[in-house]
């Protein structure tokens, strides 16, 4: 991976240097608090109430960026920070997680790449972002358990690998976009856990088709090297295993000030010629600009059936934040989100119920 964003920064600069002697440089970064509650609890067999635990823990996260910019097509883009693309999630694993995000030993590349743009070609190298949509999510639900919005950092609504992004324009309302990427670590400079990283790649289409003031995208998920689950369902590195994911996302704009977007997505995991687990996922997220910043508001749903266990697991997520711009440098967003999980088992009834503030700064 450092060799490939190496060969990513020389390839740029040298391209940069070429254009422009002088080309355009900007920086930006970010700053966030998060805190964290874990609420488990249930029934056992016998119908009795399980002992309801909780924990709370924090975290602090922080983020730096460069765009350097030759001209209105080739530019390079960094960014390293200390939470990553895993840490951030609001998913299913334990607070304990939370710790190692805030390490201040952590310190990760969030994004390295080289942009190519032309009127009809697009194209991103190095550790790239990669746009989010009901595909990926299904993908993502039925893999590891869990999916949601925002990822990568406290403002990227992306998840980042090292991978190439191709974006082609097919006319003036469709484009097609590819994105290819090995799996593992997504630019951790200091390795934490690498064994447990299972090697493999992934495969990304979608295809915006814009039709006036609507926009469908159906998109499809290829994925292999994902965690195999053990006979209690719970994901251990092991052989070599396959997602595969279909989605359609859909955007309307009815007003310059309404931006509603909405999703669903069907994921299955194949393991050893198999069907292992599927998952079907929804998800609605209305956006609304407001005086001096805008409204998020998001729900999503997502129902994965295990065959080893032959247990449904029923997972819901809600998530309300507001961006306020307090000036042209300075942007700021509290954000309150509610993930709760519970399963259909008659023998060993588990719920989790997470609800988080986060209080983040951008500049």
């Amino acid at each position: 991976m450092l060799r490939l964003v190496m060969g990513v920064a020389l390839t740029g600069m040298v391209i940069a240097s070429s254009v422009s002697a002088q080309p355009e440089v900007k920086f930006s970064g970010s700053a966030q608090y998060r805190i964290r509650a874990n609420i488990d609890g249930g029934k056992t067999a016998d119908g009795s109430d399980r002992p309801t635990t909780s924990d709370m823990h924090h975290q602090y996260g922080w983020s730096l960026g460069v765009n350097a910019k030759a001209n209105d097509q080739v530019s390079l883009r960094f960014q390293i920070e200390n939470v990553g693309t895993n840490e951030f999630s609001a998913g299913v694993n334990n607070n304990d997680g939370l710790l190692s995000g805030s390490n201040i030993h952590a310190i990760l590349l969030g994004h390295a790449y080289l942009v190519w743009n032309t009127e009809i070609v697009g194209v991103e190298a190095g550790i790239v972002p990669v746009s989010e949509n009901s595909a990926y999510d299904a993908g993502y639900h039925v893999s590891r358990g869990s999916r949601h919005f925002d990822r990568s950092t406290a403002w990227n609504e992306i998840a980042s690998v090292a991978g190439i992004n191709v974006g082609i324009k097919a006319g003036d309302a469709v484009r097609i976009n590819l994105n290819t990427s090995t799996k593992g670590s997504t630019g951790r400079l200091i390795h934490d856990n690498d064994e447990q990283v299972v090697d493999g790649y992934r495969i990304g289409l979608n295809a915006p088709i814009s039709i006036k003031k609507v926009t469908l995208t159906p998109a499809a998920l290829i994925e292999t090297g994902i965690y195999k689950a053990d006979t209690n369902g719970a994901p251990i590195p092991g052989e070599s295993n396959m997602a595969m994911a279909v989605g359609l996302d859909v955007r309307a704009r009815p007003t310059s000030k309404m931006d509603l977007r909405g999703g669903i997505g069907y994921g299955m995991l194949e393991v050893e010629d198999q069907i292992d687990r599927s998952t079907v996922y929804f998800q609605l997220h209305p956006r609304f600009s407001l005086p001096g910043g805008r409204l998020v508001t998001a729900y999503s749903l997502g129902i994965a059936q295990n065959a080893l266990t032959e247990i449904a697991y029923l997972r819901h997520y809600v998530d309300i934040n507001y961006t306020h711009n307090i000036n042209s440098h300075l942007t700021i967003r509290p954000r309150f989100r509610v993930y709760a999980s519970s399963n259909d088992s008659d023998d060993d009834l588990r719920t989790r119920i997470r609800p988080e503030l986060i209080f983040a700064a951008r500049f």
